[in-house]
């Protein structure tokens, strides 16, 4: 009933975005709501307009108020559009139609096959058709900045509340609040918002815009994230360390970046595998159609994490029981895990992402003119505005730590659900912002 529900809503939220598209082939514009080139974030002069010409001031209103409708509308439909996938697959763990072994399998299809095919395919087109675009180097840079920041503030709260100690649950911490989604729900918020846009090139540029995010946060993550989810390796040989790096630094989706990065960059190998026309397009094609299936993959991996699985033929180990004065102490840490993540990823890193950017449009001329480019300042406030990274829960997966994983799910779970009044309102801010919608 709720995912139903969910998906009415999505579709109700839909149909504003139909609302701007009428709104937008109307004469009803004024000079007032033209951006500034000098700043997308104020427009001083078009505020003393507004309120200085009292003439018209109704059809002023009623275009704010419909614009409201319309950025709201889709910020909401696109976050209710995520909660209907992973109802849909919580409901399948459940009747146990994806059990243990199946999130296991997923879990290996994700990291091996359809994340390494989905960066590789879009960094290679990205790159051949982009060359010349000074604004897609901003984008790796702005990835490994706000993971550093994450960090950072992951070691300062993950200090004050664990201490020195090291737990699953400080390592959950930090993860969640180093790494955002910065893959599959911006790509479900572009699709939402620019799917029906009379500007048929927003989406795709989004996605490019995205992929190239993705070339500096892939490899991070599965090297820093894997390393900071694994279990304690102080008894491993130097010999055996030394091979989890090699392997955490060449994994599929790290090796998918880069060679994304050779193939775009180069253009003869570029025009025979991306082109249409080229004699390896066919396998680029299969590549493509591969990387199709990363998003919803990874959303069944968080969802089917989430539940218990029903009996079946794999034998579980005997959980210990627990007294009442534990149960309350692990839903307090519970809890207090959450509000952390909560106010990091939907407090302290959007601040921070908007003050930087007006900062450096104010004071860093080289910097400022490309974010004139609405798109590109829409995908980088929108980044920094990203629940905690879905792809943690593949990694406990892969790691066979199904019990971590499951409390990771929860955790991320709790998070976005609680989240989605605070990413409606950030998305609502943004589009306002860039007013890229118009």
């Amino acid at each position: 009933t709720f995912t139903l529900l969910c998906f009415a809503m999505a579709s109700h939220g839909e149909s504003f975005a139909d609302i701007h598209v009428k709104r937008s082939s109307a004469p009803v514009r004024s000079t007032a709501h033209s951006p500034v080139k000098r700043s997308l974030f104020t427009d001083k002069s078009a505020t003393h307009s507004f309120h200085d010409n009292s003439k018209g001031s109704g059809s002023r209103l009623a275009a704010v108020s419909a614009a409201y409708t319309s950025v709201t509308g889709s910020a909401v439909g696109a976050v209710l559009k995520l909660i209907s996938t992973c109802g849909l697959g919580a409901y399948a763990s459940k009747v146990g139609i994806l059990d243990k072994n199946s999130l296991t399998v997923l879990s290996k299809l994700v990291f091996s096959i359809f994340q390494p095919c989905l960066l590789f395919c879009n960094v290679a087109a990205c790159i051949a058709k982009n060359k010349k675009d000074s604004a897609l180097l901003v984008l790796p840079i702005a990835a490994m900045l706000q993971i550093f920041i994450g960090y950072f503030l992951a070691m300062i709260v993950s200090r004050v509340m664990y201490g020195n100690k090291d737990s699953d649950d400080k390592k959950q911490l930090i993860a969640c609040t180093t790494f955002s989604n910065s893959g599959p729900l911006p790509l479900v918020f572009a699709d939402s918002i620019f799917k029906m846009n009379p500007d048929t090139t927003l989406l795709p540029r989004s996605t490019a815009y995205i992929s190239m995010y993705l070339l500096a946060w892939s490899p991070l993550f599965w090297a820093l994230g894997s390393t900071i989810l694994s279990a304690d390796e102080s008894k491993l040989s130097a010999a055996e360390k030394r091979d989890q790096l090699i392997k955490r630094i060449l994994s599929p989706p790290i090796m998918g970046c880069l060679m994304g990065l050779v193939v775009g960059s180069i253009a003869p190998l570029s025009n025979v595998i991306t082109k249409p026309d080229g004699l390896l397009f066919p396998v680029f094609g299969a590549m493509q159609t591969l990387g199709a299936a990363y998003l919803p993959a990874v959303l069944l991996v968080l969802a089917g994490s989430l539940l218990p699985q029903p009996s079946g033929d794999v034998k579980e180990e005997t959980e210990p029981v627990l007294s009442a004065k534990e149960k309350n102490d692990g839903t307090i840490l519970f809890l207090k895990r959450v509000v952390t993540v909560y106010i990091s990823r939907f407090v302290l890193m959007p601040i921070l992402g908007f003050s930087v950017l007006k900062f450096i449009q104010t004071n860093i001329p080289s910097v400022a003119g490309m974010l004139n480019d609405k798109l590109l300042l829409f995908i980088l406030l929108l980044q920094a505005c990203m629940p905690s990274a879905q792809n943690s829960t593949v990694i406990l997966q892969l790691a066979g730590n199904r019990k971590a994983a499951a409390s990771m799910a929860r955790t991320l779970v709790a998070v976005y659900i609680l989240g989605v009044p605070a990413m409606s309102y950030w998305l609502s801010r943004i589009l306002s912002t860039t007013q890229i919608l118009g």
